[in-house]
């Protein structure tokens, strides 16, 4: 587990470099770990996660890209 997240963290540093003319610009990246309840079942999540996403997540001022 801490091997897949250092190489999120590193993937995302580079994926993240900034040319001179938008250093200026703030940017959040937000990482979350999670496990599922044994009540839930994984494929239901992910469908919900994605309407979400499509509903509500996508159309908050800032959101960029997920």
């Amino acid at each position: 587990m801490r091997s897949l997240l250092f190489t999120l963290i590193l993937i995302t540093f580079f994926g993240c470099q900034q040319s001179k003319e938008t250093m200026d610009k703030p940017y959040v990246i937000e990482v979350t770990t999670f496990k599922y309840k044994s009540a839930v079942n994984a494929n239901d999540f992910w469908k919900e996660d994605a309407r979400i996403e499509e509903i509500y997540t996508s159309k908050q001022p800032g959101y960029m890209s997920r």
